[in-house]
């Protein structure tokens, strides 16, 4: 059982190296021929932008494609969102009733290329939300200074990039990628990483917080001490849960 999923794992690890690969060289390519594939092409793609802001926004959901999300805070009383990138892959915008929903219509028909899609989200550093909840199947995820009193993050082939943000209760999940959390503030964390690294560095202490990690296939760090792929500790403060299957966790505070 062990050796099939080892070897699902490697099969799909070659793919994402050889379709990243192509993607990244997409444009040069484009320049001399386009790939007919029926799903996938490689050639010039339209592109656009835009800017769009919304006041009293208490709750955020996301669910996108192909896109790389950046969430900040700032200092004003707008919701301010930004996109650059494929006209194709533009997302579709709701807001009603101070809940911000974000979505991104399915695209049957590829063309590769190394044009970016980034999408942009600026909040009002002194709200927080009733939750946020980002899921994102090919893209990064980077937040910097959210509150919210639950955040679920999900990326299905990217990293996550987490900093100084703030909530009860934080789910964050990725299929192959990296999470890299820094300075959170949380009661309840879960992490789940199935082909990448984990590394948290907290801004408080973590002492009372009770621990269950595991890293199947990697080494587990607390405080510059290893720790073989284990490490269980209990406490009162809160609950912190790491899976990860073939990666290394790192935990400092």
């Amino acid at each position: 059982m062990k050796k099939m999923y080892l070897t699902i794992l490697t099969i799909v690890t070659v793919f994402c190296i050889i379709f990243g690969t192509v993607y990244h060289l997409g444009t040069f390519f484009g320049r001399f021929t386009t790939l007919n594939i029926p799903f996938l092409k490689i050639g010039n793609v339209k592109t656009t932008s835009f800017e769009k802001k919304y006041q009293g926004v208490k709750s955020a959901e996301l669910d996108v494609n192909c896109l790389n999300v950046t969430v900040d805070a700032y200092n004003g009383d707008e919701v301010i969102i930004s996109y650059s990138g494929r006209e194709l892959y533009q997302p579709v915008i709701d807001f009603k009733n101070g809940s911000l929903t974000i979505g991104q219509p399915k695209v049957k028909d590829h063309k590769i290329s190394s044009v970016e899609s980034n999408l942009n989200i600026s909040l009002p550093a002194d709200v927080k939300l009733s939750h946020v909840d980002i899921t994102a199947d090919m893209g990064n995820l980077d937040l910097s200074n959210i509150t919210a009193d639950s955040m679920n993050l999900s990326a299905d082939m990217g990293s996550i990039n987490c900093t100084g943000a703030s909530a009860d209760k934080m789910d964050i999940d990725t299929d192959m990628g990296s999470a890299n959390l820094k300075d959170l503030s949380f009661t309840d964390l879960s992490v789940s990483v199935d082909m990448g690294s984990v590394e948290l560095n907290s801004r408080e202490s973590l002492a009372d917080y009770s621990f269950s990690c595991t890293a199947s296939m990697g080494a587990i760090t607390v405080n510059d001490e290893d720790y073989s792929g284990d490490y269980k500790r209990s406490g009162n403060a809160g609950t912190i849960t790491i899976d990860a299957d073939m990666g290394s966790v790192a935990i400092n505070y």
